[in-house]
């Protein structure tokens, strides 16, 4: 049985935006981005888990953030909120 998820209008727009930021991920960004969006993840068990470098990570990570930004046409967003929506976005997509 599928769970139809009812979204308001902004939950929607955020949807749609994270959408389009993970079309726009490369393959191991998308990784680092499930990683992330893992709760109580941080950098060092991502770089554990994913068999990368903590450096490389968080390099990964930026990259993530400035997409976001260019998605949703901001300056600037913090890691933690990216991770939040990329979070709500894999839990209603059913990653």
């Amino acid at each position: 049985m599928q769970m139809t998820i009812k979204l308001n209008d902004k939950q929607q727009q955020e949807y749609q935006a994270m959408h389009e930021l993970y079309q726009r991920l490369s393959p191991v960004e998308r990784q680092i981005a499930l990683l992330a969006a893992t709760e109580d993840s941080s950098p060092s068990w991502i770089a554990d888990t994913s068999g990368r470098s903590p450096k490389t990570v968080d390099n990964h990570l930026r990259n993530i953030v400035a997409k976001a930004c260019d998605v949703l046409s901001t300056d600037s967003l913090s890691r933690s909120r990216v991770i939040l929506l990329l979070r709500s976005y894999f839990t209603i997509s059913g990653y």
